[in-house]
Parts: structure tokens; C-alpha cells; sequence
């Protein structure tokens, strides 16, 4: 098998594993944001991470 089929498979997969870590991790820490009786300290921890987490999809894009 040559580079370029290696490459159009890896396309047709669509997302690499790490990408599939980082949305599951900003699916799993969105749920403090959107719960009531959630401390303050979890949702600012929350929100760090999700924009943590968007910013290293963003840089993946690039």
C-alpha cells in the first residue's frame, strides 16, 4: 500500500483519535456549565477546559 492510499483512508476516517479525545472531554466537562447546583470552582474549570479544548482543535485545523 502507497502513501497516497494510506493518506485517502486516513481522510475517509474523517477525525484522528486525539481529535476524538479532546471532543469527548469538552462534551463530558460542558455538563457542569449547563447543571444547576454546580459550584463555581467546577464551572470555571469547565469553561477553562472547553476553551482549552477549542483552542487545540483550532490549532489542529491550521
Amino acid at each position: 500500500m502507497n502513501s497516497t492510499t494510506k493518506m485517502a483512508d486516513k481522510e475517509r476516517c474523517g477525525l484522528d483519535p486525539l481529535t476524538i479525545i479532546i471532543l469527548i472531554v469538552m462534551i463530558i466537562f460542558l455538563f457542569p456549565l449547563i447543571m444547576r447546583g454546580v459550584g463555581c470552582i467546577l464551572r470555571i474549570v469547565a469553561l477553562a477546559v472547553l476553551i482549552i479544548g477549542a483552542l487545540i482543535l483550532l490549532s489542529l485545523l491550521l
